[in-house]
């Protein structure tokens, strides 16, 4: 991940990414890296339209590497009993739709964008905490 942000700072590239506030909070920011130094990075952040100073954890990058082979896992699981993720799709502010196909016939899932924000957030939690 520190290596996207090298490149993106020499192409003078936008990045739109997750960002974690010291109280947990996950939030979603559109920047442009300004500087890079050890583990901290300066950008300009669009949502706040300020520059802001953001630190790098590796833990995380390790952490979304977990989540990403653990969801993979789960893919191949699936798999073997026939039952494929087709879409995930936003169909407003507040729901998301999943639709999935089984054996038999696709089923299309509900759910509430904040919901999933929040287990999102826990998680994270929980394994910044180990």
């Amino acid at each position: 991940m520190k290596e996207q942000l090298i490149k993106a700072m020499q192409r003078n590239q936008f990045l739109n990414m997750m960002y974690m506030a010291k109280d947990g909070k996950v939030s979603k920011r559109r920047i442009k890296i300004i500087k890079i130094a050890g583990d901290s990075f300066q950008a300009y952040c669009f949502t706040r339209q300020a520059k802001r100073t953001l630190v790098y954890m590796p833990i995380l990058e390790q952490l979304l590497k977990a989540i990403t082979n653990d969801y993979y896992n789960l893919k191949r699981v699936l798999a073997k009993d026939k039952i494929k993720i087709v879409k995930w799709e936003k169909v407003s502010e507040y729901f998301s739709d999943l639709t999935i196909t089984t054996a038999g016939n696709d089923e299309v899932m509900r759910y509430a964008n904040q919901a999933l924000k929040t287990q999102v957030e826990e998680l994270l939690i929980s394994h910044q905490n180990k």
